[in-house]
């Protein structure tokens, strides 16, 4: 056991030493001017204000258990005649962040979907604080939880270092984004990042918008705050640069395959950012071989039988749309109990795992400059990996297939 544990603080040494402290100097795109990149704050605000006043309507607080229907009805009926409430709640979906986060949400009843949008977001808060409606993600009882601990009024220190520093924040991600980007990449889209809570999908990043979830409460550290943001802008930055190149022909026809590749390139050097966020259970499962053989098995399945079906589409949609399932089986089979909160966002994924030890295992073996080869060169990831491979490695050499069919989907 002990020797089991002192290979494992090598090897994450080893990983640890790749971080972004490499003395290795790597130009500088050659970009004319900043993009304008702006962080508001203002969504958390309203939040945290909803859900304040409504804490304040019942002497006990939230409720949310032990409810007849009735006292539930009453509640309702009472807060949807609150002009007050009813104000506060339009103008926090008003913002065009909510057009995003509200793009996914359901409100579920006997396993059907009944309310979709920004809808649930009006039925969640006129149920509260007596109610918590069945939200995608157990949102509205996740809002309740948080605030009943107390974890909200930490928004207000994250709040003010953002305020300050805000420049110094947008900077110094800016400048890390370009240490894992190809040189030609031209840093002229703007975005807009938002701080909200939500609890549903953490933080994003969709077209030019960043959302930063506070739900995560890992994001009061701003040390992580920073790591996060750097993550979500790199994608911003290169998923332009990899449409401009490889996929804007495909642009808005790109296949299931083709998407989850993407997916793959841009996590796989994103998370070379966020990778020391991981707490040491799900570095642990990180780095477990075999956990990693199962994973690796999964993706080469979805991959063939994609590629050999009439149907490609079709196969894609069978063979992956199980994944959240298969992922909390590897949670259950390799994590140590009890499983901790901060594991469960980072639970073993294709996606996420595959696509880390590809590029990282590449930045270790190669340094920087290894690394921005595959960074500029997406379609040789595969091939990059299997020219430095050696069987210490976590991932198995890829088949040839597997490899051709990679980079025929970035001709």
């Amino acid at each position: 056991m002990g020797k089991n544990i002192l290979i494992f603080l090598l090897f994450c040494m080893a990983f640890n030493s790749q971080e972004l402290s490499s003395n290795e100097f790597y130009p500088e795109p050659d970009t004319k001017e900043e993009p304008r990149i702006k962080i508001n704050t203002e969504p958390a605000f309203k939040f945290y204000n909803i859900m304040n006043y409504l804490q304040e309507k019942s002497e006990q607080g939230f409720i949310c258990k032990n409810v007849d229907k009735a006292t539930i009805r009453q509640n309702y009926l009472s807060n949807i005649k609150d002009n007050k409430l009813q104000r506060m709640i339009d103008s926090l979906l008003s913002l065009p962040v909510y057009d995003a986060i509200s793009d996914i949400s359901r409100i579920y009843n006997n396993g059907l979907f009944v309310r979709k949008g920004k809808k649930t977001f009006v039925d969640a808060f006129n149920n509260l604080p007596i109610y918590c409606v069945p939200m995608n993600g157990g949102r509205p009882n996740s809002w309740v939880e948080y605030w009943k601990k107390g974890y909200q009024d930490k928004m207000h220190s994250v709040i003010e270092h953002i305020n300050k520093n805000d420049e110094h924040i947008i900077k110094t991600s800016i400048t890390r984004c370009k240490q894992f980007l190809p040189k030609s990449c031209k840093l002229s889209t703007d975005a807009d990042v938002y701080i909200v809570f939500d609890g549903n999908r953490g933080s994003f990043q969709k077209n030019q918008m960043i959302v930063l979830d506070l739900m995560n409460k890992e994001l009061y550290d701003t040390s992580i705050f920073q790591n996060v943001l750097t993550h979500e802008l790199h994608h911003i930055f290169y998923e332009e640069w990899l449409n401009n190149n490889f996929f804007g022909k495909k642009k808005g026809k790109l296949n299931k395959t083709q998407l989850l590749q993407m997916s793959m390139i841009m996590e796989g050097v994103a998370q070379q950012y966020t990778i020391s966020n991981y707490n040491n259970q799900a570095k642990e499962l990180l780095y477990n071989k075999e956990l990693m053989k199962e994973i690796y098995d999964e993706w080469i399945t979805i991959a063939r039988k994609t590629n050999s079906s009439t149907f490609p589409g079709i196969a894609f949609d069978k063979t992956y749309k199980n994944q959240f399932h298969k992922e909390m089986q590897w949670l259950n089979k390799f994590c140590n109990k009890p499983i901790e909160e901060e594991t469960l966002k980072y639970r073993p994924s294709v996606t996420y795992y595959i696509s880390y030890h590809l590029y990282n295992a590449i930045y270790i073996k190669m340094g920087l400059t290894g690394l921005s080869y595959v960074i500029e060169n997406p379609d040789q990831l595969l091939k990059e990996y299997n020219r430095i491979y050696t069987e210490d490695m976590l991932i198995p050499m890829i088949p040839d297939d597997i490899i051709i069919q990679w980079s025929n989907n970035l001709q």
